[in-house]
Order: structure tokens, then sequence, then C-alpha cells
């Protein structure tokens, strides 16, 4: 059976979540502009981190990658045109690399994926 607890801060973001019967934890940090900057997942019983996901961002707000140094999740990367729109997404094997083109009035045209 799967539960989830949710424990939210004060301005309603997530806090904690408890899931899989409170097994594991994942709890979430923000920086001063309320983004994600870490989400860490831990095994409740063994006390094991699974999960060290660290947030970084441009100064317009968009994820610049996305970090495990936990290592069961990878690295993600991601690249932005002058408009703020992605147009590289790159992460580990698993997921391989999406180039994204865009019409000039912002709809997206294309999207090439490469797993290789």
């Amino acid at each position: 059976m799967l539960l989830l607890n949710i424990i939210y801060n004060a301005d309603d973001s997530v806090s904690v979540k408890k899931q899989c019967n409170s097994n594991s934890s994942l709890t979430y940090t923000y920086n001063t502009r309320g983004f994600v900057s870490k989400i860490r997942g831990v095994n409740v019983s063994s006390g094991a981190v699974f999960l060290n996901l660290n947030y970084n961002y441009t100064l317009d707000g968009d994820v610049v990658n996305i970090k495990d140094t936990a290592g069961t999740a990878g690295n993600e990367y991601y690249w932005y045109d002058s408009l703020g729109r992605i147009t590289k997404a790159m992460a580990n094997s698993t997921f391989g690399t999406r180039m994204y083109g865009y019409y000039p009035g912002g709809s997206t045209y294309f999207l090439t994926i490469s797993l290789s």
C-alpha cells in the first residue's frame, strides 16, 4: 500500500514527502527566490541516501543543471535561447539528448531525441 504524507512550509511549498508507509522521505530545500535548490531522498529504515538532487538556475530562473550527488539519477543539463526557450536538454545515457527548434512565433517546430 502506497501512502503519502506531505508536510508544507509556511508559504505552502512542500517541505517533506513521506512515501511507502513512511519508509522513504523526500526533503525539499528552496533558494531565496523560492525555487527548489535541493531534493534529498532517504530510506528511513536504513538511513541510506538514494537521491540528492542539486538544482542550479540562470539569473532568469531557468534550470541550468540538476546534479545527483548520490549518483542514482544521473545529471541533467539545459540550454536556452535568448528568449528563454529551451533549445537542448541532455541527461545521462538513459535519457539521451533532446534538441528543440521554434517557429518565429514561438511554437515548437521540431524535437530531436538521441539516446546515444
